[in-house]
């Protein structure tokens, strides 16, 4: 019997494909799948890692806008509230309006009230709330501190104080939406909610003095600040708000324009948009950066509001 060395060597002479490595187009064909492979993993990892950050994205955006809208509905709600034992009701007299508003409007944080407005980022609205200071700390402004009478007021517990929301952009260019307010040592302004776009209000008129609004108007339309007992701003009853809020992340771009948005709804935008300014942005005023955007709004009853006040 020969040796297993020599039936080893005789066996891969007649079979030499055996022992050989790959040749030049099986390698280059492993590398290309491989290659393929990878890109696909890279692909995936991409696709979750932006999944991730657009829910994140909508969580937050979803959380901004509710606590937005609770702000300004508390704020809303307090309108008209006169301090404690002033009058029957804790309801203000005639001649004392619970809202007032500016279009296409911002404020400087140390300014007196509403004063000295100036053109705000996407034509946004002011909202300003006037109450009475009750001066024993148990009505609170907009920044969630003890309301304090305005310091341009003499009056004691008995002034007026304000909560007063508008649109502006901080330091770093980030729009987001302010509550001024009247303290101890003059006026100062907090940013309530990050990454607003657009703030936009209008204003519920009750023109029959039956405590429900027939029109909903833009501050425009109503008039400016008046504070006599036949101002039509004693006829608001209701107050309807609007936030278009941005997400922090800039997405990839998809060639597609960034949508446009409506802000109190198609029809609104159709019949009114050219005299109510921002009311309907598009991609392009939005600066088709392809971020999520979300639209909340809500209506919002003045509580503080008697039938015998508005006629």
């Amino acid at each position: 019997m020969p040796p297993v060395q020599g039936q080893r060597r005789r066996h891969r002479a007649r079979n030499p494909r055996r022992c050989a490595g790959l040749t030049l187009v099986e390698l280059l064909i492993a590398m290309a799948l491989g290659l393929l492979v990878v890109l696909a993993a890279i692909a995936l990892l991409l696709a979750v890692t932006r999944s991730r950050a657009d829910q994140e994205d909508m969580q937050l955006m979803e959380e901004n806008g509710r606590y937005g809208l609770e702000v300004l509905s508390r704020a809303v709600r307090l309108g008209g509230l006169a301090a404690a034992g002033q009058m029957e009701g804790r309801t203000v007299a005639p001649g004392f309006a619970p809202v007032f508003g500016l279009d296409a409007s911002t404020l400087s944080r140390d300014s007196i009230d509403i004063s000295a407005p100036a053109p705000s980022p996407h034509s946004s609205d002011v909202l300003a709330v006037r109450y009475r200071a009750a001066g024993d700390g148990t009505s609170l402004n907009c920044a969630g501190f003890p309301a304090a009478p305005d310091p341009s007021e003499a009056g004691g517990g008995s002034a007026t104080s304000w909560s007063i929301f508008y649109l502006a952009r901080d330091a770093g260019g980030e729009p987001q939406l302010y509550c001024k307010y009247a303290g101890a040592n003059g006026w100062s302004a907090d940013a309530v909610v990050r990454g607003v776009e657009a703030f936009q209000v209008l204003y519920g008129v009750d023109g029959d003095g039956d405590g429900i609004a027939e029109r909903m108007l833009p501050a425009s339309a109503i008039g400016p600040p008046d504070d006599s007992s036949a101002s039509p701003w004693n006829r608001v009853v209701s107050v309807r708000v609007a936030l278009l809020l941005r997400g922090a992340q800039r997405r990839p771009g998809t060639g597609a324009a960034s949508p446009s948005f409506d802000l109190f709804g198609t029809a609104y935008s159709e019949r009114h948009g050219s005299a109510d300014r921002g009311v309907r942005l598009s991609g392009a005023e939005l600066g088709d950066d392809h971020r999520l955007r979300k639209l909340v709004s809500s209506t919002i009853q003045l509580r503080n509001r008697r039938q015998e006040d508005q006629q």
